[in-house]
């Protein structure tokens, strides 16, 4: 994990320790077996994932 202060040295002073959730640890093959199980839906493009591609990569430049 990656953090980065938004204020200098508000981390500093402290001993930190991550740990990381179990429910993080997914078994891809029975992540696989469940999907398998569902209803196939049709893939297909629509205009508001559009939308949020144009608003999740634009900034304003200051």
């Amino acid at each position: 994990m990656m953090v980065k202060e938004l204020v200098p040295d508000a981390l500093s002073g402290h001993r930190w320790i991550y740990k990381e959730s179990p429910v993080m640890e997914v078994s891809e093959e029975e992540a696989l077996a469940y999907d398998n199980t569902l209803e196939k839906m049709e893939r297909k493009h629509t205009p508001s994932q559009e939308e949020f591609y144009i608003i999740s990569s634009s900034y304003i430049e200051s």
